[in-house]
């Protein structure tokens, strides 16, 4: 039996003014498809068709890797899922449209990953929404609902460079840290930034180290997304 101070039940379904998120179901091969539908837009309209696309199961895998933890939750059991799609509320795409949700914009999460020392929320818009307002609107609600409602204290975001839309969340500096991509003898080494909640602390001990693989083109265009 869960315990009594947990919340019973959390939404999977959050709105903003503009905007419609919906938490995906790594149970659900629909929601992993149209996942993997988003990723291929949004590398593909960068620097065209490109190899080894994500599959349905890497989806899988990555939620089992860097899915919430329990220990971290204070207010609520772990949701099953860790990703929210970003949908424009119909309105926004056309005022005569009476569904609830527009178009699929983009997705933001939080990853907890086991290298970084918190939870860290990551996002990505497609080309034909960006400079609107939707990733810091999306990033504040995906926010409310992992600290206030989850229970998720602390909370970060990763980035190569300055990101003033992780100061629009509310974030603000905390330190650097190193990111590996790819192994010996041909990784490249370079320093990141982490944007922190007021209050924390990025830790002072032996430098953090980011892991990823070998990087792939489209990870040297978009320096100001999260890592």
């Amino acid at each position: 039996m869960s315990s009594p101070t947990l919340a019973p039940s959390l939404p999977t379904t959050l709105k903003t003014d503009r905007l419609i998120l919906r938490l995906l179901d790594p149970d659900s091969e629909s929601d992993c498809q149209e996942f993997v539908g988003l990723y291929e837009r949004y590398i593909t309209r960068k620097v065209g068709p490109i190899p080894n696309v994500p599959t349905v199961q890497d989806i899988r895998l990555k939620h089992e890797r860097t899915r919430p933890k329990a220990e971290l939750c204070t207010l609520a059991s772990p949701p099953r899922g860790m990703i929210h799609f970003i949908y424009l509320q119909a309105f926004e795409n056309d005022g005569h449209n009476t569904s609830d949700s527009g178009p699929l914009v983009g997705h933001v999460l939080l990853s907890f990953r086991d290298e970084m020392p918190f939870p860290d929320l990551g996002y990505s818009i497609l080309e034909a929404h960006e400079g609107r307002g939707y990733v810091s609107e999306a990033g504040r609600e995906c926010l409310h609902f992992w600290h206030d409602e989850v229970g998720v204290k602390e909370i970060c975001i990763a980035t190569a460079v300055e990101n003033n839309t992780a100061k629009r969340m509310g974030f603000e500096e905390g330190g650097q840290f190193t990111v590996v991509n790819g192994h010996p003898p041909n990784e490249e080494v370079e320093k990141a930034k982490a944007f922190v909640l007021p209050g924390m602390n990025w830790p002072d001990g032996p430098e953090v180290t980011l892991q990823r693989p070998a990087r792939r083109q489209e990870a040297q265009l978009d320096s100001d997304k999260p890592l």
